[in-house]
C-alpha cells in the first residue's frame, strides 16, 4: 500500500507538469469539464483547497477566465465533455463549492437560451448522448435548478428539464413493460441497438432521471420510466459463465448472445453499477440497490488485465477511474471490499507511472486504426483527473466534483 507521503509527491508533479497547459496555446482548443479546460481547472481548485496553496486557485481562476473570454469570443461547442454545458457546469460548481465569489445566475443566464436551443435540434438516433448530445445539457440545466437563487430561473430550468424528458421518452421503444432506446452502436456499418454504457448509452438515461425523481417537480414523470428502464437493462445480463462480466457492452434489442464487457467507467459493469445505485436510492427501492451492490462485488474480484482490458490509468477506461468508482461505492455504502478494491486499485495505478516521456508519468492509451500512446492534460482519460480521483482518495470529504461523472 503506498504511503500518503508517496501519493501527495504525484499529486504535486501532477500540479506542477499542469502548470504547462494553457487553453490559449494547446492544440486542445475543448473548454469543458471532461475533455477541456475547465476540467483542468477545477482540479487546481480541490487541489488548492486540500494543500491550502493560494497560488494553485489562482492558476484555476486564469483558467476560468480564459474559457469564458473564449465564450465571449464567440465559441460555439455546445457539449458537456468538451463544450460549453460542461464548462457552464463548472462555473455554477466552483460558486457553489465557495472557491470562487462570482454571480452565476448573472454569468450564466446569457448561455441558457442557446443551449436550449442546441438540444432540440439533434434528431439523430445517438442524440441523448452524456457526452455529447442532450443529456450533457441537461445535467448543466439540473445543476442551475439545484442553485439558482431566482424563482424565475428556477422555473425555465424546470420547463428545460421537463422537455428534455418529454423529448427522451418520445423517442424510446416501450414494450412488455420496459423501455429501451436504439441507437447506432457502430457508425462505419450503421449497427443499430442498445447503449449499456454510462458515457453515451441507456444507463446515462436511468441515472439523469433519477437525479430528478428526487424533486417533485418531476417524480411523477420519471418514476414509472426510471423502473421500466431498469427492467430492460436487467433482462440484458449475460447468461452464460463463459463471460466474466454482468453485462455485455451493447444488446441488438432482445437479441441476448452475450459478451464481455472491460472494467472502466466509460462502459462495463461499474457504469451500470453506479446508475441502478442512482436509481434504487432515488425510489427507496432495496432490490434495485441491492441488485447494484451485487454488480460491484462481482466487480472486486475482476483483476487480471486480460479480463479488464486496462491498458492506462485514466478516469474513463483507465483504472484511476475503477479505483474511485469503488471508494465512491465505499462512502456510500460502507461495505469493506470496495475498500479493499479501492486499495488495490490505487497501488495497480500508482505502478503504471512508467512513461518516461508520459505527463507525471501516465500516458493515455489511443485505439483505433492509430493506435497509440499520447499525452493528456484533461479530466477524463489525463492527468487532471488522476489528480482529482487522488485528492478524494486522501479526502473522501473532497469528492462532490465527480458529479461531473454521473457519481455524485
Amino acid at each position: 500500500m503506498k504511503t500518503k507521503r508517496q501519493i501527495k509527491e504525484k499529486l504535486h508533479l501532477i500540479a506542477k507538469t499542469l502548470e504547462s497547459y494553457s487553453l490559449n496555446t494547446t492544440s486542445n482548443a475543448d473548454i469543458g469539464v471532461l475533455s477541456g479546460g475547465a476540467g483542468i481547472a477545477l482540479f487546481y481548485f480541490y487541489y488548492s483547497r486540500f494543500f491550502e496553496n493560494e497560488n494553485s486557485a489562482d492558476l484555476g481562476a486564469t483558467i476560468i477566465e480564459d474559457v469564458v473570454v473564449q465564450i465571449n469570443n464567440g465559441y460555439n461547442f455546445h457539449t458537456f465533455c468538451g463544450g460549453i454545458a460542461g464548462a457552464a457546469w463548472v462555473l455554477d460548481h466552483i460558486e457553489e463549492e465557495e472557491y470562487v465569489e462570482l454571480d452565476a445566475d448573472q454569468l450564466l443566464e446569457p448561455l441558457d437560451e442557446y443551449l436550449a436551443k442546441v438540444m432540440k435540434v439533434d434528431t439523430s438516433p445517438n442524440f441523448f448522448d452524456f457526452l455529447h448530445g442532450l443529456l450533457g445539457i441537461g445535467m448543466y440545466f439540473f445543476k442551475r435548478y439545484q442553485n439558482t437563487k431566482s424563482e424565475k430561473l428556477k422555473n425555465k430550468y424546470k420547463d428545460y428539464l421537463l422537455e428534455i424528458v418529454t423529448l427522451v421518452k418520445t423517442a424510446s421503444i416501450e414494450e412488455n413493460g420496459m423501455m429501451r432506446w436504439d441507437t447506432i452502436l457502430i457508425q462505419e456499418t450503421k449497427l443499430i441497438g442498445c447503449n449499456l454504457a454510462l458515457s453515451h448509452g441507456i444507463p446515462s438515461i436511468v441515472n439523469f432521471m433519477s437525479r430528478l425523481a428526487v424533486y417533485e417537480d418531476f417524480k411523477p414523470l420519471v418514476e414509472g420510466d426510471i423502473q421500466k428502464t431498469v427492467k430492460y437493462i436487467l433482462q440484458t445480463q449475460n447468461e452464460k459463465d463463459t463471460f466474466t462480466s454482468c453485462f455485455p457492452n451493447w444488446v441488438e434489442g432482445y437479441k441476448k448472445e452475450g459478451s464481455n464487457s472491460r472494467l472502466a467507467w466509460c462502459y462495463g459493469d461499474l457504469g451500470i453499477g453506479l446508475s441502478l445505485w442512482q436509481a434504487g436510492k432515488a425510489l427507496d427501492n432495496t432490490q434495485i440497490k441491492d441488485k447494484a451492490i451485487e454488480i460491484f462485488m462481482h466487480a472486486t474480484h475482476r483483476r487480471d488485465d486480460e479480463d479488464t482490458l486496462i491498458k492506462d490509468a485514466g478516469i474513463c477506461h483507465g483504472s484511476f477511474g475503477v479505483m474511485h468508482i469503488f471508494q465512491f461505492m465505499y462512502e456510500e455504502t460502507g461495505i469493506t471490499p470496495f475498500q479493499e478494491a479501492a486499495d488495490f486499485w490505487l497501488d495497480y495505478s500508482l505502478s503504471i507511472d512508467t512513461h518516461q516521456e508520459g505527463y507525471a508519468g501516465y500516458m493515455k492509451w489511443q485505439g483505433g486504426e492509430n493506435a497509440g500512446w499520447e499525452n493528456e492534460y484533461v479530466l477524463l482519460d489525463g492527468i487532471a483527473g488522476i489528480g482529482l480521483t487522488l485528492i478524494s482518495y486522501l479526502n473522501p470529504k473532497q469528492m462532490q466534483w465527480n458529479e461531473c461523472l454521473m457519481m455524485g
